[in-house]
């Protein structure tokens, strides 16, 4: 037997039930009181009937506030279960009414939204998002969805809703917060970036590997070969001119390995900046002792104008691989007899120290130089004197350079040189500037 027969049986023996009691009190009060006429049993027969019909409201009443609630406990359990929000709102765009669920993600409490405009406490963008929402909602019938944020306690969340139709007058909205779901999203986005420019990352790597690090080392074995199966016939200056010519590609292949090496790390994020307190002429002097054979080679004159006493916040190995891959730069597109100039100086006004190296090489045009600055890898050039590059040693420079809190700034023109600077912070320890000028000697 279904619930639905079960109800109707009970009620139909409930009536029944009352009503031979309300027959038996009839006979039982008329005998008590002897009572004749039918006037008397007419008003005997109100009176019970109503005193028994009373009695039943009462009882339904109470049998209906105690059915409400159990209603209205099981509507607060179901709405305190939701994971979210549930407003009415009116078409003026006041709080009505309010499901008591999830208040800890309301921007005030309930009592305080009612009947108060959502424009008193929410943000304006999210005040007009929902308010767009609701004006379609009521004029179409249709279902609208929107996102917006809000600060709840001091922590920023995101928010999905749904407006409907209840009336003419009124929408209900459910909000989720959608705060996990969002940040999830953010971190996959970041994940799918970071794999890209992981992947991008080996694909440079290989490109290198495979062009820009094979010519020197072809270069190496080539002479070498010459110089172990030949020996005998060539001369002294040819075997001289060899060397160099190993030498000069066995430099440029660990400056390119060094370069790849160091680049690859501060794609990954592999580089960590540990900023140390460094006297700037003993650091300049370990990177000349790097770059001297190189410029002595090709005949470039390197001069060092930077006070003796002049410290600056940097990391040492980041620092030392900027400067060596800047005056390696600047060597490799000067030509024979030319200057390259080193400067550092203290910028009183702002506390940092600004170092700038100059050189009177083939220069850059607008698009190299806008090309380094936006982190792009330049097709590698050849220098003055076919010198191969990866095209990333001036890369390095500007990320590594970034990573202390800095800007690489160029100024280059083609056919007139370069100016490449940088700024570090400083401790304003300067004293009398001390110039050393590396000269060009002759090769023999």
């Amino acid at each position: 037997m279904s619930e639905k027969v079960r109800l109707a049986v009970r009620k139909h023996l409930l009536l029944f039930l009352a009503l031979c009691l309300f027959l038996v009190l009839y006979k039982m009060i008329g005998r008590i009181y002897n009572l004749t006429s039918n006037h008397e049993n007419i008003i005997l027969v109100l009176s019970l009937a109503s005193s028994f019909l009373f009695s039943f409201l009462v009882w339904f009443m109470l049998r209906s506030i105690l059915h409400i609630k159990k209603r209205e406990q099981k509507l607060k359990a179901w709405f305190s279960s939701m994971d979210n929000l549930t407003f009415i709102i009116d078409k003026n765009f006041r709080y009505i009414d309010i499901a008591p669920s999830k208040e800890d993600l309301l921007i005030a409490p309930a009592k305080k939204l009612i009947n108060r405009s959502i424009y008193d406490f929410l943000p304006d963008e999210a005040c007009a998002g929902i308010e767009t929402a609701i004006r379609i909602a009521l004029k179409s019938g249709s279902t609208q969805q929107l996102e917006y944020q809000l600060k709840i306690n001091g922590e920023l969340k995101w928010f999905s809703a749904r407006v409907c139709k209840l009336d003419d007058e009124k929408v209900i909205m459910q909000v989720y917060d959608a705060t996990e779901k969002y940040r999830n999203h953010q971190a996959l986005i970041e994940s799918e970036k970071k794999y890209r420019e992981l992947n991008a990352t080996k694909n440079k790597m290989f490109s290198i590997v495979a062009h820009d690090i094979r010519n020197p080392i072809n270069t190496i074995y080539g002479y070498s070969s010459l110089l172990h199966s030949d020996y005998d016939d060539f001369n002294d200056e040819e075997r001289r001119e060899f060397i160099r010519l190993l030498f000069v590609s066995t430099s440029n292949a660990v400056g390119l390995i060094d370069n790849l090496l160091s680049w690859a790390k501060a794609q990954q994020g592999e580089i960590t900046l540990h900023s140390k307190t460094l006297l700037l002429i003993d650091v300049m002097a370990d990177v000349l002792a790097e770059v001297t054979d190189q410029a002595r080679m090709k005949g470039v004159v390197i001069s060092m104008n930077i006070p003796e006493d002049l410290y600056v916040k940097a990391d040492p190995n980041m620092l030392m691989i900027t400067m060596r891959n800047l005056l390696c730069n600047a060597v490799k597109f000067s030509n024979s007899g030319s200057h390259v100039l080193i400067k550092a100086k203290d910028s009183l006004n702002t506390g940092k120290i600004v170092l700038e190296v100059h050189d009177e090489g083939i220069g850059m045009d607008e698009k190299q130089v806008a090309d380094i600055l936006k982190g792009i890898r330049n097709t590698s050039r050849y220098g003055t004197e076919n010198e191969k590059g990866s095209g990333l040693g001036l890369v390095l420079c500007r990320d590594l350079i970034k990573m202390h809190g800095s800007e690489l700034q160029i100024e280059s023109r083609p056919g007139h040189g370069s100016v490449f600077r940088f700024s570090l912070p400083g401790t304003g320890k300067v004293s009398p500037i001390q110039k050393i000028t590396l000269k060009q000697p002759s090769v023999n």
